[in-house]
């Protein structure tokens, strides 16, 4: 089982065909970083219903993380994270798959 960073990890460097989808999570990652000032929350409402679930997970994920540490930011964790070989995205992410 994957955990939220690394489901992440592998949505974000497979895109796909959802580009605005990622454009969105890779925003939402840099306002929890509190790179990105701006982030509207209801731009998640403009996501798949996947991505939705990984936005709220990462979100928990970040709460929980925050009360723990704040030395390291998520988007160092997911820079630091490589996808397993062979995986392909539409395993985890598609419709079908929930």
């Amino acid at each position: 089982m994957n955990t939220t960073i690394e489901r992440l990890a592998i949505r974000l460097k497979n895109t796909g065909e959802d580009v605005k989808g990622s454009a969105i999570l890779e925003r939402l990652v840099s306002a929890l970083d509190g790179a990105e000032p701006s982030f509207h929350t209801n731009e998640l409402y403009q996501l798949n219903g996947a991505d939705f679930e990984l936005a709220l997970a990462l979100l928990r994920d970040w709460r929980f993380r925050s009360h723990i540490s704040a030395d390291v930011g998520l988007r160092t964790i997911i820079s630091e994270l490589t996808p397993p070989h062979g995986r392909r995205l539409r395993d985890k992410y598609s419709p079908q798959a929930v």
